[in-house]
């Protein structure tokens, strides 16, 4: 097994007929949790306060909890691409299994944002389109200043490729 150095990806690595890559959520929600669980205390009615807890604060401490523990797992292989978001299950996306012959190609796009009609930032996606004209993104690098943003892209794309086919 071969581990890689691949931007964007807490681990990479790569067996005989296999390409396993792994990578972090974000856990920007966690900062949020005080105020929703706090703003609960406070409410003066226990009634409003319980149901402030339910409704508000346990999904957004469940969505916290996960965004900091789980990470998304790509497994590439001759027969499938698998999906997983792990350890705590989660609802939306749902984990997928997309068989090799569903997938039509995979390729780089250069998305540009702009404000007023001029560019303000870019990033270099990397997709996989299935025959149905789906397109799922795998990863996002963004471009900063003459990083390898478009190189990254490049090569993750290379790395996938032979699992495609295309």
């Amino acid at each position: 097994m071969d581990n890689l150095e691949l931007q964007g990806f807490t681990q990479a690595y790569q067996a005989e007929n296999q390409l396993i890559l792994k990578r972090k959520w974000g856990g920007v929600i966690i900062y949020f949790l005080p105020l929703f669980l706090g703003v609960s205390l406070l409410v003066i009615t226990p009634s409003f306060a319980i149901f402030h807890v339910l409704i508000l604060a346990l999904p957004i401490t469940y969505l916290g909890v996960a965004g900091v523990l789980n990470k998304v797992i790509y497994t590439f292989d001759n027969q499938s691409i698998k999906i997983q978001n792990k350890p705590i299950p989660w609802f939306f996306p749902k984990d997928k299994s997309i068989p090799a012959s569903d997938i039509k190609k995979i390729f780089v796009l250069e998305m540009q944002r702009k404000k007023n009609r001029v560019v303000t930032g870019k990033s270099y996606d990397v997709y996989v389109e299935l025959k149905n004209k789906q397109q799922i993104l795998i990863q996002s690098y963004e471009y900063v200043n003459g990083n390898n943003s478009l190189q990254n892209a490049n090569k993750l794309r290379d790395l996938i490729s032979p699992f495609v086919n295309e």
